[in-house]
């Protein structure tokens, strides 16, 4: 099961999904508020995890599952994974280049945090007067030409960033993680701007399970990790605890 980043459509997972071994299930889906859903009210965790419970009785009520996060997604799929409990039914979670939500918290008293509200802001006034239309995917090269057409048409659209800003300021209250007794995977891309505290935030995401791995994907970004093929395919394998195929694998190290 597949969990979007802020403001990103599920067809950011095309290059893993596609990768992933036939006859493997996987869901990706819009969180309520994007895409043709509307959700007016700000979002809440405990409404998450029930949706995400939902869609598991629905889709794959009888099968092990994988839960997989990016971004923001990282945090909702490890804080869903935490309210199950002892359900042996969810075999591990991955959290792709996760937000740390202790990181999140801090960031509330520095200059970060207002900026990126009212980027967020400014991205719904652009969308709604037409100008977002002029400019490209940003920061996602490598996605199929109709993917990039979708996440495009996605991204234009006020109500994706209404949505987004929405879901940032209730992240900033969202509860720290609870350990995890499940096997946990960290795939972290090692080519960020703010390279020494994104180390230290994803560092700090392997203390939620005493079973946690690291990987590095060198020469990747925050969205890259999913939009270039190569990147995605190390994701994939990581998401089917391929371990050997994860350790041959060049651009990756495992701590």
């Amino acid at each position: 099961m597949f969990e979007n980043g802020l403001g990103m459509a599920h067809e950011c997972w095309d290059w893993v999904s596609s990768s992933l071994p036939g006859g493997v299930a996987y869901v990706r889906y819009n969180r309520p508020g994007y895409g043709v859903s509307r959700s007016a009210s700000p979002p809440t965790l405990d409404e998450h995890i029930s949706l995400l419970s939902e869609l598991r009785s629905e889709y794959v009520s009888s099968l092990p599952v994988t839960l997989v996060g990016h971004s923001l997604g990282g945090y909702l799929a490890a804080a869903y994974a935490a309210s199950c409990g002892a359900d042996d039914s969810i075999e591990r979670v991955v959290l792709v280049d996760a937000t740390n939500i202790d990181s999140l918290h801090a960031a509330r008293d520095l200059d970060f945090y207002p900026w990126v509200r009212q980027s967020l802001i400014m991205e719904a006034v652009w969308s709604a007067i037409g100008l977002a239309a002029l400019a490209p995917v940003r920061d996602a090269p490598g996605f199929r030409p109709e993917i990039e057409k979708s996440l495009q048409d996605f991204s234009v659209q006020p109500g994706t960033w209404l949505t987004s800003f929405r879901e940032f300021c209730a992240a900033a209250k969202y509860p720290s993680l609870q350990p995890l007794n499940l096997p946990l995977d960290v795939v972290s891309a090692h080519n960020n701007l703010r390279a020494a505290d994104h180390d230290a935030d994803q560092l700090g995401l392997l203390k939620l399970s005493d079973r946690s791995r690291h990987h590095i994907i060198g020469d990747a970004e925050h969205l890259s990790v999913l939009s270039i093929p190569a990147h995605a395919r190390h994701v994939s394998q990581i998401i089917m605890g391929d371990r050997q195929a994860v350790l041959d694998a060049s651009e990756i190290g495992e701590r």
